[in-house]
């Protein structure tokens, strides 16, 4: 999903889980000492790894969102996709421009073609490292991120872009359509 739909649907587990917190919270002020049974023990430690499993993944992916969201193009030394490095200014700030445009998505499906790296080096020395890939559904780009090693980590959502893949063929680097 995109846009509005997309960011209800990814914050309804969130208010979920705070619900259920406060509902401890107000538990545990109570003078009936209900925390005192371990059975409601056992559910404040399920909800905490339901919580460290599934919340840090949305904060990461609302943090690269907004990052890419207000890119600045004179922070960027240059943007690698799938092996091709663009050190251009205009074709960086024409990149940024169509990442300035980004919408919230939320994946429920592999609904888009190959993924491929996409790096931003920026002027401090810093790199930030994304997927993207064609969206097959409608005409724009997925972009995601990797949150750990190669060994064990989450994917998360940053957005998606209907200006990224124009902007990608324009400057000879145009996303793969095929799966």
């Amino acid at each position: 999903m995109i846009g509005a739909k997309a960011v209800l649907l990814d914050l309804f587990p969130c208010v979920v889980l705070g619900v259920f917190y406060l509902v401890f919270a107000l538990g545990f002020l109570s003078e009936k000492k209900a925390w005192k049974r371990g059975g409601v023990w056992g559910l404040l430690v399920f909800l905490l790894l339901l919580t460290g499993l599934f919340v840090p993944g949305k904060v990461i992916g609302l943090r690269d969102f907004r990052m890419l969201h207000a890119l600045d193009p004179a922070t960027v030394e240059a943007i690698t996709l799938d092996r091709q490095t663009i050190t251009d200014r205009s074709a960086i700030a024409a990149v940024s421009s169509a990442l300035h445009h980004l919408q919230w998505f939320s994946s429920s499906h592999a609904g888009w073609a190959r993924e491929v790296p996409l790096q931003i080096r920026f002027r401090s020395g810093r790199e930030k490292k994304v997927s993207v890939a064609l969206y097959l559904r409608q005409h724009g780009a997925v972009i995601r991120g990797l949150l750990g090693n190669p060994r064990f980590y989450t994917i998360y959502d940053c957005g998606f872009s209907a200006e990224l893949p124009d902007v990608l063929a324009q400057l000879d680097a145009p996303l793969p359509a095929e799966r």
